[in-house]
């Protein structure tokens, strides 16, 4: 069968991964490399974290959020971060590919896809169960992981084992089972409390039910009665109906005559407001016309007057181009004096053009015959300078060389001083090591002292341990007690809780009705607004009864509504009243000292209501049955008695006796209990806990000192190492310093010897410095002479040109200016022909004005014309006017007296409409209370009025022989009778039968969940004998391959795996011993930091060995680890990259070596990660 592998992973926005970065494995032994902090461990992080780990710091994370890469100084945060792993040859799948894929988002939200499809965690952590690879399992070894382990208490290093074992799968049935059975065990509880408390309502239904029979009798009676009285009322009401219909027919024929006048008188009013509207519409036309012409004669008057304006602006114009004109005139001389100015020294610049131009041409010629003669010159100046820098080159050349042979001689001199010095030196360092070796030799056997002294002290802190484990393993069963009890108090508040709020103790359909409508009207039983004291809650439920189940609703109409509500959907009987009801019954039995009313015992709360205070009035407790009875002799009919013991005198004198089972109240008591104590078990559980971790404090006080001790031995063992070492040091030291003085004393001889040369060589150079000293000042004073001459030469050339290039900027100067003089005179001719035009524009604009105001004084003669006959047209118009306002006057008075006419004839007929109305209201009352009485009928009575028979005349007879004031009263009575009853639930016997197959089926639940818990024991039993056997068989195989891979690590020495408490297979821990080369077996904890690594790897690699896992990722491992044991740690690898993929984070290049493929990780300017794949031959 072939292993699972990593095919490639794609990171995307996870950690230093800022964008999609792509990473294929190779299925040999491969290595991510790169420099640190570059984001190589980030890759074991990603596979880790899609593997299922749900703990942030084991991805070196606070929280979740954390993996999602915050971006850089140049790149914005992300808002997701992405992983995907690609599988192949998965188990249980067939497919040649798997690809898992997980994602966060800032929000906290996680994303699980199994390829391309959304699924849970469990769905990809079950892929890898029972595999030896997941996100916790010695498949992945992260930074540090080594000397986690190193330092893991023997209970932590037992989970190596366990992998190996393969338990993990039996360790997380196991939980789930302990869960299980603990989930049945309050089931059970909660079951066996609900069949406690249907047994006690069952007792209770079947007192109801005679009950009910009783009370079945008195109702029918009653209800015989009411219908009788009903139809008698019924028939004299129709009587009363047919008497107002007569009247009211009579009183509607004079209406109809009333409204026939008052039509008549209402047409002839139509028309006269007919004639006068059209007589108000031909006024307004005549207004209308006469207001137009009005409007039209001050237009006229507007535009005669505009006229004279319009000629006298006319004669402002003309007067102001006239003006403008002879501005222009003088304005065209000053333009023709300005062009003469400008010919003029136009003429002048170039005559200024040429003379410069001239003397430019004569000083370039000068120029020309210069130059030859200057060249020669240099010529001349650079032979000299060639002879004179040989010369200098020589003589820096023996300058130099004389200066190194004076330093080479000072420093053979310096150092034949500091040989002298370092001879002194060494005499003296060798006088100190001897010294320093006898004082270490002392401070070894002072470290001895201190060690036994230290032992002393751990040995009396270890019996101290012991002594605080014992207490806090008491405590801690102690605490475990009350945990258990407090559960088993928890489970049966919450029963009765829920019993209790769900009302559960009501038949069904009632307690749904509640539950359905509590808080809009219906405002809970009688039973949750009363609280009773300790002791008195079976005496006030056996007085109350059944009143302990009204329903209270807010409104006296809500009752009427909850009523029909329960007819309608025929969900059971109940009792309904409303706390509003504020009748006071002033007849009440007096309180005695001896006999207090349950007013003043028990307590209302969360209420303002008369109903629940009269009705605790009513009902008193008598400390015997006979002083009861005696003062029942006094009451009147509403008072009741109850004793202590539990008899109840009833106010119609009927006596209640015999035992009570619990009911509503005692339930009430309990759960007030029942939270009482689970208080008092929390503070106690809370004071064991302190206990407990005062213990645990002290222990881990102990255990700190005890570490510090072994911590301090361990630190005298180093520095008795050390010491030795540097004894050993120091000899070595003494020897090199003997040598050391035998080398100086023979180089203190060479130094003299080359002393000696030095000074001759010296001499030598000096001597042929003198001669070039002399040959480099002649040189020097020819130089000095051809470089003045050149220098004249040059000068001279200099002025000329400067002479020619001044000239050449006067001469630009002058042909700009010429340029400018010509454009003005251009500018100054267009400017003097734009004047003319104007000039003779406005001439122009003159004449045609003119004319224009010839035009308007004709137009003003032809409207003083139009004037005059538009006044005569509107004095016609006005006259018209005033006569159709005398013939509208008119027609207003004859309106006004139709209109009072009219009004009268309405007074009279709405008297008679008032009759009328009065006999319609009490149609409508009669209509009513027939309705009324028929619909009590109807409801009350099955009353069908369409199919009712005709009634003989003996019937009618006897309808209205009928006496009400007699049958009434008695009616009354027997609804009193009812009423005594209090509420009857008339469903007992079907709501009994409910209940008992309700109490048979929780019976058979007991049984079940008694049986579940049996059976879930038994599998727990089972899982702890495989986990055993599986375990000590890994142990001994682990144990045995670890034995040989640390000789094989170490090439010798042994080590080994021992259990901490073998007659505990299940919790046992494991301690790792081993004994290196020449050394007596100890803790891995004691060996030196290389040895613990290396320990610790062997472990790791056994299990490896033990059970291939299908990919191993190892992040620097190899760290800790020298070249030696780095070839031995890859000789196991390969044999372990046989059977699995195995894929190492390093630094080391001795491992690189090894491999077959390079990952490189690299890290951006920006901060991001990326990828560089090679492979290697």
């Amino acid at each position: 069968m072939k292993n699972m592998k990593i095919t490639s992973i794609e990171i995307n926005g996870f950690k230093s991964f800022y964008n999609k970065t792509k990473i294929r494995f190779h299925n040999q032994l491969s290595a991510i490399v790169g420099p640190n902090g570059c984001g190589k461990s980030n890759v074991i992080d990603a596979i880790r974290w899609i593997l299922g780990e749900q703990n942030p710091r084991l991805l070196r994370a606070e929280v979740m959020e954390q993996l999602i890469s915050n971006g850089s100084e140049l790149l914005k945060p992300v808002g997701m971060a992405e992983v995907s792993l690609v599988l192949e040859q998965v188990p249980k799948y067939n497919f040649e590919e798997v690809e898992i894929k997980r994602r966060i988002f800032r929000s906290g939200e996680s994303e699980y896809y199994l390829n391309g499809v959304s699924c849970r965690l469990k769905d990809i952590t079950d892929i890898f169960i029972d595999t030896g690879s997941g996100a916790r399992t010695h498949s992945i070894i992260g930074q540090g992981s080594v000397d986690k382990l190193i330092m893991a208490k023997p209970e932590e290093k037992r989970t190596l084992i366990e992998e190996v074992a393969g338990i993990r799968k039996y360790k997380i049935r196991r939980r789930e089972t302990e869960t299980r059975i603990k989930t049945t065990k309050e089931n059970l509880s909660r079951v066996r409390d609900m069949a406690n408390e249907v047994k006690r309502q069952m007792d209770t239904l079947s007192l109801q039910a005679k009950q009910a029979e009783e009370f079945k009798e008195i109702s029918e009676e009653a209800s015989k009665l009411e219908s009788t009285i009903l139809n008698a009322k019924l028939y004299k009401l129709h009587k009363r109906k047919d008497k107002i219909l007569e009247e009211k027919s009579a009183i509607e024929k004079r209406i109809s005559e009333a409204e026939r006048e008052a039509a008549q008188i209402t047409n002839h009013l139509r028309t006269l407001n007919v004639q006068f509207a059209n007589t108000e519409e031909s006024l307004k036309e005549s207004e209308r016309e006469t207001n137009l012409t009005r409007i039209n004669l001050q237009a006229r008057l507007s535009s005669q007057e505009l006229l004279k304006n319009e000629v006298s602006s006319i004669d402002k114009f003309i007067e102001k181009i006239q003006s403008e004109a002879v501005l222009l005139g003088n304005e065209t001389a000053r333009i023709a004096e300005q062009l003469q100015s400008k010919r003029e020294m136009s003429h002048h610049v170039k005559e200024d053009l040429e003379k410069e131009e001239s003397q430019i041409s004569e000083r370039e010629s000068t120029l020309l015959t210069l130059k030859p003669k200057h060249s020669q010159s240099r010529e001349d100046l650079r032979n000299i300078r060639t002879s004179l820098f040989k010369t200098l080159n020589e003589y820096s050349s023996l300058k130099g060389s004389a200066l190194g042979h004076e330093k080479e001689l000072n420093e053979l001199i310096s150092r034949k001083s500091q040989i002298e010095n370092e001879h002194e030196e060494l005499i003296q360092e060798q006088k100190s090591a001897i010294r320093d070796i006898a004082n270490l030799e002392n401070t070894s056997k002072e470290n001895e002292s201190r060690k036994q002294n230290i032992n002393g002290t751990i040995g009396k802190l270890a019996l101290s341990l012991t002594s605080l484990n014992e207490k806090l393993r008491l405590a801690t069963e102690k605490n475990d007690s009350f945990k258990e009890e407090l559960n088993e108090l928890n489970s049966r508040l919450n029963a009765l809780k829920q019993i209790q709020s769900n009302y559960e103790w009501l038949p069904e359909g009632i307690r749904n009705f509640i539950l359905q409508n509590k808080g809009q009207g219906v405002l809970g039983t009688f039973s949750d607004f009363i609280s009773v004291p300790e002791g008195y809650e079976r005496v006030v439920e056996t007085a109350l009864g059944d009143t302990l189940k009204w329903i209270l609703v807010d409104e006296s109409s809500q009752v009427i509504k909850a009523i029909n509500s329960l007819k309608q959907d025929s969900i059971g009987r109940g009792t309904f009243i409303s706390i509003k009801d504020e009748r006071i019954n002033t007849e009440i039995y007096k309180s005695t000292e001896n006999m207090k009313s349950l007013f003043e015992i028990v307590q209302i709360e969360n209420i303002r209501s008369n109903i629940i205070e009269r009705t605790l009035k009513r009902v008193f407790l008598a400390p015997t049955l006979d002083e009861a009875l005696e003062a029942r002799k006094a009451a009147n009919d509403n008072s009741s008695f109850i004793t202590t013991d539990g008899d109840f005198v009833h106010a119609n004198g009927a006596i209640s006796g015999g035992p009570t089972q619990p009911g509503v109240l005692e339930r009430k008591r309990e759960i007030e209990n029942l939270t009482i104590s689970t208080q008092e078990l929390k503070i106690e559980i809370e004071k064991t806990t302190s206990d407990i971790q005062s213990n645990e404090k002290e222990i881990q006080t102990i255990n700190e000192r005890i570490t510090d001790y072994n911590n301090r031995l361990i630190e005298i063992d180093i520095k008795e190492a050390e010491t030795k070492k540097d004894i050993a040091n120091l000899k070595g030291y003494l020897e090199k310093i003997e040598k050391r003085i035998e080398y100086v004393t023979k180089n203190f001889e060479q130094i003299d010897n080359d002393t000696s040369e030095k000074a001759i060589l010296i001499e030598e150079s000096n001597s042929k410095i003198k001669i070039l000293d002399i040959e480099k000042i002649d040189l020097e004073q020819k130089l000095a002479t051809v470089e003045e001459k050149i220098q004249l030469d040059e000068q001279e050339e200099r002025n000329l040109e400067r002479d020619v290039s001044d000239r050449k900027v006067t001469c630009a100067s002058l042909r700009e200016k010429e340029r400018s003089l010509y454009e003005d005179l251009a500018e100054l001719d267009i400017r003097r022909a734009d004047i003319n035009k104007r000039i003779e524009l406005e001439s122009t604009n003159i004449e045609e004005k003119k004319q224009e105001k010839l035009n308007l004084i004709e137009k003003e003669g032809s409207t003083i014309i139009e004037i005059e006959d538009i006044q005569n047209n509107l004095k016609k118009k006005e006259e018209s006017l005033t006569q159709r306002n005398e013939e509208r006057r008119k027609l207003q008075e004859e309106i006004t007296i139709t209109s009072e006419k009219r009004e009268s004839l309405n007074s009279q007929l709405s008297d008679v409409r008032l009759k009328g109305s009065s006999f319609e209201i009490d149609l409508n009352s009669v209509q009513m209370e027939i309705e009324n009485i028929t619909d009590t009928l109807r409801r009350n009575h099955s009353y069908d009025m369409e199919n009712k028979p005709d009634m003989s005349p003996e019937q009618e007879q006897e309808l209205l022989d009928i006496d009400l004031n007699i049958e009434e009263p008695r009616l009354r009575r027997l609804q009193q009778k009812t009423e005594r009853f209090g509420p009857v639930n008339l469903l007992a016997p079907q709501e009994y039968n409910k209940l008992e197959e309700r109490y048979t089926f929780l019976n058979e639940q007991m049984d079940d969940l008694t049986q579940a818990m049996a059976s879930l024991a038994k599998a727990i039993s089972k899982i702890d004998k495989e986990s055993e056997k599986r375990f000590n068989e890994a142990f001994e195989v682990m144990n045995e391959k670890f034995q040989q891979i640390f000789s094989r690590l170490f090439r010798g020495g042994e080590g080994k795996l021992v259990l901490t408490e073998e007659d505990n297979m299940l919790e046992t821990g494991v301690e790792v011993m081993v004994r290196p080369r020449g050394k007596k077996f100890q803790s891995i904890n004691l060996l030196s930091g290389g040895e613990k690594a290396l320990s610790a790897i062997a472990l790791i690699i056994s299990a490896c060995l033990i059970k291939p896992a299908p990919f191993l990722l190892f992040d620097e491992i190899d760290a800790p680890l020298d070249d030696k044991n780095t070839s031995y740690f890859m000789e196991l690898i390969k044999e372990i990259d046989k059977n699995s993929q195995v894929v190492l984070i390093t630094h080391n290049k001795k491992t690189m070596q090894e491999v077959h493929s390079l990952i490189g990780i690299t890290s951006n300017k920006s901060g991001t990660s990326s990828v560089v794949s090679v492979e290697l031959n």
